[in-house]
């Protein structure tokens, strides 16, 4: 007599139910990592925005008392750029031989706000040739506080510049939620 063995063989793979509900999570993750880095990043941008104009405007002023020429700095909503006074025609020009001085896209995301001797500065969101801060050949400046932050948020930096000509950055502590 012959014994019969039956062999049972279980379906290979994934059921459509459980391949909706591993997707289902991977998009909840996906979502939340998004929210975590995408603030994380629009973060690294307004501190690297602070820290770019802390070090540029000083660099400024002293191209300012090398030249000797004065030099202003254009700022709006969507960019900054450097002009020099050409005292010939009595008008300000790009500044363009000298690549550290050639205007630079500011991201949609960061808000700028600018006080010039106390007085606030409505930043337009189209560039114009009059400067609003001008570093003098002789080393000294505008007084200026520019203040940096995420939109529709309090700031996180201020860039000041004394008249004497000392630039400064400062970050501001943010209340702890």
């Amino acid at each position: 007599m012959k014994l019969r063995t039956q062999i049972y063989s279980y379906p290979q793979g994934f059921t459509l139910i459980e391949l909706l509900v591993v997707i289902v999570i991977i998009g909840i993750i996906a979502t939340i990592a998004t929210f975590y880095f995408g603030d994380r990043i629009q973060q690294a941008r307004t501190d690297a925005l602070a820290k770019e104009l802390a070090m540029i405007l000083p660099l400024a002023e002293e191209e300012a008392m090398l030249r000797p020429a004065q030099i202003g700095l254009v700022l709006t909503q969507q960019r900054y750029a450097f002009v020099e006074f050409n005292p010939n025609n009595q008008s300000w020009t790009s500044l363009t031989d000298a690549k550290a001085f050639s205007g630079r896209a500011i991201p949609d995301s960061i808000e700028l706000d600018l006080q010039v001797n106390g007085n606030s500065i409505h930043l337009s969101s189209t560039a114009t040739q009059s400067p609003q801060i001008i570093f003098y050949s002789s080393g000294n400046l505008t007084p200026f506080v520019i203040q940096i932050g995420l939109q529709n948020q309090a700031p996180d930096y201020q860039v000041i510049g004394q008249a004497s000509g000392e630039v400064t950055l400062v970050h501001l502590q943010q209340p702890n939620n």
